[in-house]
Order: C-alpha cells, then sequence, then structure tokens
C-alpha cells in the first residue's frame, strides 16, 4: 500500500490507438481536490514497467495552481486566464500565449497596449481596478516540469 491520495472523479475519458504507428491515447479529464493524481500515475506506470509516457495538467485558480507536466506537447498553452463579470463571460481558460489572452483582453475592454511589452502588459492588466467590483481578468502564466 502506497497511501495515495485520489479523491474526485473522472469526468471525462478517450482512448484512441494507432496500430499502424504502435500508438495508443487515454485522455481523461479529473476533478481531483485541488491537487494532481501524479503520484498515482508514477504508481501505475511503475507497475507496468515504465511503459508509460505520462502527460498532465494540473489548474486550481482557488490555489494558485497553474502547472503543465506534458512529455509530448499535448498541453502547449503558455497560460491560464481566470476571469468574471459581465464584460468577461467565457473568457475563463487556457491560451496558446500570453499574446492571445493580452489581445481579447484589449478587445473586451477597449484599451490598447500603447506600446507596453508582453509583461508590463500583464502586469497592467493583473493589477487593473474595474468599476464594477465583480470583474477580474488575470493572465497566469503555466509552469512547465
Amino acid at each position: 500500500k502506497k497511501g495515495i491520495s485520489v479523491r474526485g472523479h473522472i469526468y471525462w475519458a478517450e482512448y484512441e490507438e494507432n496500430v499502424e504507428d504502435d500508438y495508443a491515447l487515454l485522455s481523461f479529464d479529473t476533478e481531483s481536490a485541488w491537487s494532481s493524481c501524479d503520484l498515482f500515475f508514477e504508481e501505475v506506470n511503475k507497475a507496468l514497467g515504465d511503459e508509460l509516457s505520462i502527460s498532465w495538467r494540473e489548474i486550481e485558480p482557488g490555489c494558485d495552481i497553474f502547472y503543465t507536466h506534458d512529455e509530448n506537447d499535448f498541453f502547449p498553452e503558455e497560460c491560464y486566464v481566470t476571469a468574471y463579470g459581465e464584460l468577461f463571460e467565457d473568457c475563463e481558460g487556457a491560451y496558446s500565449t500570453f499574446g492571445d489572452a493580452i489581445k481579447l483582453w484589449c478587445e473586451k475592454t477597449g484599451i490598447s497596449q500603447d506600446g507596453r511589452n508582453e509583461q508590463k502588459m500583464i502586469d497592467f492588466i493583473n493589477e487593473y481596478e474595474y468599476e464594477a467590483e465583480d470583474t477580474n481578468f488575470c493572465i497566469n502564466p503555466i509552469t512547465f516540469g
């Protein structure tokens, strides 16, 4: 017994197989109580003789966790936007580049980048104070490891 906690549940799963390339992919999304199940995946891999390549993304905005372990470029996105309020409905999610997230914010607010470089713009957006208190848009970098 390893005593590994895997609280939560799988809410989506898919299996793909490519016989020609000798390749199989098992994908699933979980809700797992604020932490990834990476220890569980590592133990499963050990039990299968280290035959698996494991990639996963852990996003928990409430705990400021934005992390990816990606062995096969399944999760190339640079950032995750946390957003709420009428102005930013349907904006929350992973974005390919910081520039994509910045562009979306500029389009939604009508405020231009005005010569700011990418990092200065991210800081500007993350510190911006909105008239409506129930409005926010924050660009969070995803840590790769």
